[in-house]
């Protein structure tokens, strides 16, 4: 997976188990979530703890252990930063991209839709083209010119992603449905440095 398209991300998930997916979506959801709250402020802390409740839940239910139901679905879209609202910041697209993510997870879980898994990695691509489009000078690209497009895909928070979705899915890959939810124990000691390596704002003009 050299570089993104969700038509090379379906094929893989294609193979896995309705449980796989649903690990999948949730991994993206708390890699998002992280970011979210790595470049976020105080007036975003009180909703990431309620989505990272979200996100334990669908922990859970990948773990045979509990479950996730509309409720999540409809919490995590009361959540969802609005663009247009007058609080807006540049780090509520992250904000977006893990609400978004989180409610396809749960959706995942819920339907066993392969779609579902699909989108949640497209939240998590079209984060890291946000973040890449803004830590670049405005005068860098125009927003449909195929140069610019190519520049965005060599940034380096784009390639993190590329990266990090083969990686992911070839360590559900490797596991067997009971041992999906132990993913977590592992991505975590590796999390705030993933993380970490996200655009937080806007460079200068």
């Amino acid at each position: 997976m050299d570089y993104y398209e969700d038509d090379l991300l379906r094929p893989r998930l294609s193979t896995e188990t309705a449980s796989s997916r649903t690990a999948f979506a949730t991994i993206v959801s708390e890699r998002l979530l992280s970011v979210y709250e790595l470049v976020g402020a105080e007036d975003v802390m009180n909703d990431v703890c309620v989505l990272r409740g979200i996100v334990d839940r669908l922990w859970a239910a990948v773990g045979g252990e509990g479950s996730v139901d509309q409720e999540d679905y409809d919490l995590a879209g009361t959540l969802y930063p609005a663009q247009d609202g007058d609080d807006w910041r540049f780090f509520h697209g992250y904000g977006q991209n893990a609400c978004g993510a989180i409610r396809f997870a749960v959706q995942s879980f819920m339907t066993s839709d392969i779609e579902n898994s699909v989108s949640a990695g497209d939240e998590m691509y079209e984060a890291a083209d946000y973040g890449a489009r803004n830590s670049l000078p405005s005068t860098s690209f125009t927003f449909y010119d195929a140069a610019a497009e190519e520049l965005l895909s060599s940034q380096p928070v784009v390639r993190l992603v590329v990266e990090t979705f083969a990686a992911d899915l070839d360590q559900i890959q490797q596991a067997q449905d009971e041992e999906l939810h132990h993913i977590r124990a592992v991505m975590k000691t590796s999390l705030d440095a993933w993380a970490s390596q996200w655009p937080r704002s806007y460079s200068a003009e």
